[in-house]
């Protein structure tokens, strides 16, 4: 029996270490070597450098900023008065997330303005990918485990259009890379091999988390009107795509409301296509109204804006006031994102047609106009 067990206890940390070593890479470069592996249960790398100076470099811990859990949520209004559109996101990290998310990153292609944060502390900046400008929201920590935070939120007069969102988590552990002037460049060297090792066999591990989501956009130049009627077909077939129009019918399938939009927007396209702008801008008013119809009436509790997803939800309160859960609507087929996306672009559209309103918009940037900079 105490063999059994002995044999028993010696399989297990055979596993163990299987688990931890089996596929360590190790570089070395003019005698100078360093190894690592992915450590599934703090689901992080680590890098050993003996030969290393500086202590700290000697166990390297890489903690990859994924181990979020991420929800984003855009609700956007048209401020008549000052004819542009306020960008108000939600970001939830779900219970189970191993990270707070400290870094919030938005695409945009519209000049930005006014930009909010949810309290003091929050820093935010323009960085640049692929020549794309990206709102950055940072703090540490920032959004905890299972908790939301509102507020964030800039104004633009560029129209909603889908963009990409990447929430990055901040690092359980410093990294102290083996480089520098304290250490041999033949480290650092050997150090890169093995990291560039373990990405390669570990791309999940370390990859971005990246979400769909809704930012300014100026509209295209020239303007012109039938492509731009098509732009609109294509907003609602993505947004079906996206999960942010809900049919009744059969998942995967389209239903009645899917269809009742597709009649409304190809007929108008037929018309425009025949320069019937009168037509046309009828049967886009009834298009809009229809999405008004199936935005729900949660849309109307700004007060409680970014407690939760404001399509889906209203609040209740206790005898205090205070609120105590956020009750689910029934009523909604769009979220907040399509609702954006399909009335404001389309009511763009109506107020060029009827001469309301000229599509060059990027010369009514207001002079104050900044990067995503500031508090």
């Amino acid at each position: 029996m105490k063999r059994i067990l002995i044999i028993l206890i010696m399989f297990i940390g055979a596993i163990v270490s299987l688990n931890r070593t089996s596929f360590a890479e190790q570089a070395c470069v003019q005698g100078y070597c360093v190894s690592g592996y992915y450590d599934a249960q703090n689901e992080w790398f680590v890098f050993d450098c003996p030969e290393c100076v500086i202590p700290m470099h000697k166990k390297v811990i890489f903690d990859p900023v994924n181990k979020v859990k991420p929800y984003i949520n855009a609700y956007i209004t048209y401020n008549h008065n000052k004819e542009d559109y306020t960008y108000k996101y939600t970001v939830s990290n779900g219970i189970g997330a191993r990270q707070s998310i400290d870094d919030i990153f938005i695409r945009y292609w519209a000049g930005i303005y006014d930009q909010k944060a949810p309290e003091k502390g929050w820093f935010m900046h323009t960085t640049y990918g692929f020549t794309v400008p990206i709102c950055t929201w940072g703090h540490t920590p920032g959004v905890l485990t299972g908790k939301t935070k509102s507020g964030f939120s800039f104004r633009s007069v560029g129209l909603p259009a889908i963009a990409l969102s990447q929430l990055s988590g901040g690092q359980r552990k410093e990294y102290y890379p083996p480089e520098g002037d304290d250490e041999q460049p033949q480290i650092g060297d050997a150090f890169r091999k093995v990291l560039d090792a373990l990405l390669a066999r570990y791309p999940e591990q370390a990859r971005p988390i990246t979400m769909t989501t809704i930012a300014p956009k100026y509209p295209p130049f020239p303007f012109i009107p039938v492509k731009f009627l098509s732009y609109i077909i294509s907003l609602k077939d993505q947004s079906y795509k996206l999960g942010w129009i809900i049919e009744v019918s059969k998942a995967g399938s389209k239903g009645s409301i899917m269809n009742s939009l597709d009649k409304k927007l190809n007929n108008a396209q037929i018309k425009l296509e025949a320069d019937d702008k009168k037509e046309t801008i009828k049967i886009l008013n009834t298009f809009v109204h229809e999405v008004d119809s199936l935005y729900n009436v949660c849309k109307k509790d700004e007060e409680y804006e970014g407690k939760e997803d404001d399509t889906s939800t209203h609040p209740i309160k206790n005898k205090d006031g205070k609120i105590e859960e956020y009750k689910v609507c029934n009523k909604s087929h769009i979220t907040s994102e399509a609702y954006a996306l399909l009335k404001y672009n389309t009511a763009f559209l109506i107020n060029v047609l009827n001469g309301k309103m000229s599509p060059d918009i990027w010369m009514r940037k207001p002079a104050k106009e900044g990067q995503c900079e500031g508090k």
